[in-house]
């Protein structure tokens, strides 16, 4: 029978070899970084340059430690291939926007050298300070899977396949450091030299391009957002534009039909803006409507309220889990509030800029009210408010005859 001979991998080549990918990789990542920092940064850096500066400095350790009599070489090596893992973790702490921590990246590979060397003879530094390295070096690499952790609400593609390459690495390290434990055979502690040299590669270069993926979905889901924003805002006004309201008018009417939970619509209209726009010109008009949509605005402050523009000089609040009398109460403020801007209108109410205010409200309960009916009731009541001099509040016909009566009381003692 032919014994099979197997020709061993050439361990000081093929860290050649894994050196100068991973100093390409690095390059690479320098040059194809995004140039803005965001709200963090290492030096003005961002994550993919210092993920760039990791890989390089990673890619020196193995060229010095191939060119460095031993012991001297793993303590070079670890050294080094620890001070990349700490900046592989600044790279994920800055690419969650979080502030990096300068004297954690130091700490670890320094801390390691100082307790190498007060531990050991210097002639046994290889022997017995991998393993240590090794937890070092996993700790790091748990610190950098968690702040990558952190970015999963974002739904980026890419972040699964860093988290597996993240969780892979620590199992490395972990198996490495728990092996240097136990007594091997030469030959098996080669065979495990050249699979951590070569997942080590994979690792680096692998997390690198992936870390490039992210930041390139990043900025895809945030440009995309940006627009999505812009199309939902009004460009004069600054509040929610028309689509926006009717958007969430629905998402509420449904929230509304489950939970039998009241609803309320104040419309609001500037009082005689036509006449304004005639006597003042349309630059004033738009400084009067930008006005007035910062008094409304002002009075939509709790989460599901929306304040928006309705439609030329219209504008209107949602006000969900409000019931008549609590609408009627913000309505009257803004139109109090408007007032008290004392903007001049020579054909307005009392030569002020002023709003007429309609309110509807379904206060929840037995019983269903369409999208259409609300607003078509608010309407009417906005109506009844300019028919009645403008610059009041009137609420819808399905009210309580009391209620209405306070708020005309109300009216008439403003």
């Amino acid at each position: 029978m032919t014994k099979k001979v197997l020709i061993p991998l050439h361990i000081p080549t093929l860290i050649v070899m894994s050196a100068l990918s991973i100093g390409w990789a690095g390059v690479l990542m320098f040059v194809l970084q995004d140039r803005s920092t965001g709200s963090a940064s290492l030096f003005g850096l961002g994550p993919l340059a210092i993920w760039a500066v990791a890989l390089l400095v990673g890619s020196a350790g193995l060229g010095l430690a191939g060119g460095t009599p031993p012991p001297a070489d793993r303590l070079v090596l670890n050294t080094m291939l620890l001070l990349g893992s700490a900046l592989s973790w600044t790279a994920a702490r800055v690419f969650g926007e979080r502030q990096p921590r300068l004297g954690a990246v130091v700490s670890g590979p320094l801390g390691w050298v100082i307790a190498t060397l007060a531990l050991s003879t210097y002639a046994d530094v290889g022997a017995h300070a991998v393993w240590s390295a090794c937890g070092v070096g996993a700790a790091y690499t748990a610190a950098t899977f968690r702040e990558l952790w952190r970015c999963r609400d974002e739904a980026l593609p890419a972040l699964p396949v860093a988290l597996i390459l993240m969780g892979v690495h620590i199992l490395i390290y972990t198996a490495r450091a728990v092996s240097n434990l136990v007594p091997t055979a030469p030959d098996t502690e080669a065979l495990v030299q050249v699979a951590l040299v070569i997942e080590g590669m994979l690792h680096t270069v692998g997390m690198g391009f992936v870390l490039l993926a992210l930041t390139a979905e990043r900025a895809a889901i945030r440009a995309t957002a940006g627009l999505r924003q812009q199309a939902m805002v009004d460009g004069l006004t600054g509040l929610a534009n028309r689509r926006h309201f009717d958007t969430h008018l629905e998402q509420e009417h449904r929230r509304y039909a489950r939970h039998n939970s009241p609803l309320s619509l104040v419309l609001i209209d500037a009082d005689q803006f036509k006449r304004f726009n005639d006597r003042y010109g349309h630059v004033e008009g738009d400084t009067c409507l930008r006005n007035i949509a910062a008094c409304v605005g002002q009075f939509a402050n709790r989460p599901g309220d929306l304040a928006a523009r309705f439609g030329g000089e219209e504008f209107a609040i949602l006000l969900p889990g409000t019931d008549l009398m609590g609408a009627a109460a913000v309505a009257d403020n803004v139109r109090v509030a408007i007032l008290n801007l004392n903007m001049p209108h020579a054909d307005g109410v009392d030569g002020r800029v002023s709003v007429s205010l309609g309110v509807a409200a379904w206060p929840g309960g037995p019983g269903f009210v369409t999208i259409d009916a609300l607003v078509r009731d608010a309407d009417q009541a906005l109506y009844r408010a300019k028919a009645a001099g403008r610059a009041v509040v009137r609420v819808t016909h399905s009210a309580p005859g009391p209620l209405r009566s306070a708020v005309l009381a109300r009216a008439r003692q403003a």
